[in-house]
């Protein structure tokens, strides 16, 4: 004789505070904190004497830098992952050529400041009917 096993019972519902199953954000909040925590590690070595050359000051830098962008982009991944797909591409396209032509030509500087204030004040606002 076979065993009836009857229904199954209903699946848990998920914790509001469980992350979702592909959600990447505490491993940008790793990497940042590794990247930080070598930083530190870097400036206590540069700054106590033990270095003669000058390598660890640029490992010191990019470290730091890259370490608090991921911190960055560890706080903002929840509006992060609304935007849409088209702005990001743009966004991920513009921003490095701004960046470059900023570094090459300061004095193109003022004319982004007021492009980008421009577009904030252009942009497309949510449905004011209510």
């Amino acid at each position: 004789m076979s065993a009836t096993r009857g229904p199954r019972p209903p699946p848990k519902p998920a914790s509001a505070n469980a992350r979702p199953a592909g959600d990447p954000r505490w491993r940008i909040g790793a990497i940042a904190l590794l990247l930080l925590g070598l930083a530190g590690y870097l400036a206590w070595q540069e700054y106590s004497g033990r270095q003669a050359d000058n390598q660890p000051a640029q490992w010191l830098a990019a470290a730091l830098r890259v370490g608090l962008v991921m911190a960055a982009v560890w706080v903002a991944w929840p509006d992060l992952r609304r935007m849409s797909p088209w702005f990001l591409g743009l966004f991920s396209v513009l921003l490095p050529i701004t960046l470059i032509v900023i570094a090459r030509w300061p004095r193109y500087l003022p004319a982004f400041l007021v492009g980008g204030v421009v577009l904030y004040l252009l942009r497309p606002r949510g449905n004011r009917r209510s």
